[in-house]
């Protein structure tokens, strides 16, 4: 019996962000427009031995929120504009920027965007989202699980959140030891980080 009154009062809470997630209110006047200027998504990569770090700009996007409810957002990625922090040089920042860029990494000639769309979110304990989002990579899409910290004041939401993903789910195979022996000290993990910070602002 306690675990159906506890239920009953989970759905309580999460309906009206629901009814709004699938076209059940006028969500628009709840939708923050990404700020692309403050805005961006952090990556890592590793290899035996060392690896490198960056960010990725935001090109356009939203969320929507009503008090603490996070109806939905989407947000879309500028491949081209990779950058690499970690490596001073400028030849050798431009040579690694330039094979990301390549077809033995994220092909962004032909995929020049990525894409995260929200599919759903709950408040969770400690006062985080629960998210489960859609991430497009190379025209593959695949769920993602992360938490996120969401907060709002005066008109201004920021978002944050921290995930990682298996690279070759979304066919970035490049030294892979999941795919190709005897790589040695040439191999590079499969594991991707990201840092996403996002800014949206009131429509």
């Amino acid at each position: 019996m306690k675990n159906w009154i506890t239920l009953l009062i989970a759905s309580l809470f999460t309906l009206p962000a629901l009814a709004d997630h699938h076209g059940g209110g006028d969500s628009s006047k709840y939708r923050y427009g990404v700020d692309t200027e403050e805005s961006y998504v952090r990556w890592e990569g590793t290899r035996v031995g060392g690896g490198h770090d960056g960010r990725i700009m935001v090109k356009e996007g939203h969320l929507n929120l009503r008090e603490r409810n996070l109806l939905g957002g989407e947000f879309v990625v500028d491949m081209n504009s990779i950058i690499v922090d970690d490596i001073k040089d400028e030849s050798r920042n431009a040579r690694l920027r330039n094979h990301l860029l390549s077809d033995d990494f994220f092909s962004v000639e032909k995929h020049p965007e990525a894409k995260i769309v929200v599919r759903d979110a709950q408040f969770g304990k400690g006062g985080v989202y629960n998210i489960v989002a859609d991430l497009t990579i190379m025209g593959e899409t695949h769920p993602v699980a992360f938490d996120a910290k969401i907060e709002e004041n005066d008109g201004v939401v920021t978002a944050e959140a921290d995930f990682s993903i298996d690279r070759t789910k979304w066919g970035v195979r490049y030294r892979s030891g999941s795919f190709f022996e005897a790589l040695g000290d040439r191999m590079i993990h499969d594991d991707i980080k990201f840092g996403v910070r996002l800014s949206a602002k009131k429509k």
